[in-house]
This record gives structure tokens, C-alpha cells and sequence, in this order.
């Protein structure tokens, strides 16, 4: 389905009393899919003040743990938000706004 399609189909289903997780979940992420590059690299920026003159190897391993949390929460959501057991914005924006704070909060709290 395009987006125009998907949207008219989320409004349809919701005007007919039904919970459209599903479809409400699959809108929002194709919102949010491209955004987690944004917030992939403001976490890194993070990532890379708070550790400024560390270990490489420990920001290595540590990018790639919070990478892997990442897109456990990511597919955890999309479940959640198709099961309507999870707001669809929620399902979809969640993890990216997860990330997003704590690459902002280890951006302010990183020695310059």
C-alpha cells in the first residue's frame, strides 16, 4: 500500500469503531524508519563526547549492545502497536524517542 492508501485505510477503520493496529503501526513507522538514522547519529555523537579519551573498544562494544537493545525495543514495539496493546505512535516513534533522550542526555552530560 502507498501511504496515501494506508492512511485513508487507518481513517476507514477507525470511523468504523475498530482498533487499527495494525495498520496505524505500519503508517507511523514508515515515518519513524527513517528518522532512527537521525537519532543513530545523534546517539553515536553522544556516545563519542561521553566517552572522549576512553577505551575505543569499550565505545565499540558498548554502541554495539545499545544497537542491539535498540532493535529489540524497536521490534518489541511494532508487536505491541500491531496487537493494540501499545498506542500506534507510541509502537512506532517509541524507541526512536528512547534514544534520542539518552544520546541528548550523554551529548550534555560528555566531557569537551
Amino acid at each position: 500500500m502507498t501511504l496515501w492508501e494506508l492512511k485513508r485505510e487507518v481513517e476507514r477503520l477507525r470511523q468504523a469503531g475498530v482498533k487499527a493496529g495494525l495498520e496505524a503501526t505500519t503508517y507511523y513507522r514508515r515515518y519513524a524508519e527513517p528518522a532512527a538514522s537521525l537519532v543513530f547519529a545523534l546517539f553515536a555523537t553522544g556516545l563519542a563526547f561521553y566517552l572522549l579519551g576512553g577505551s575505543r573498544s569499550l565505545g565499540l562494544v558498548g554502541v554495539a549492545v545499545l544497537t542491539f537493545f535498540y532493535y529489540a525495543t524497536w521490534s518489541v514495539g511494532r508487536i505491541m502497536g500491531e496487537q493494540n496493546a501499545l498506542d500506534p505512535i507510541l509502537a512506532a516513534w517509541g524507541p526512536n524517542l528512547f534514544y534520542g533522550i539518552l544520546g541528548l542526555l550523554l551529548f550534555l552530560g560528555g566531557r569537551r
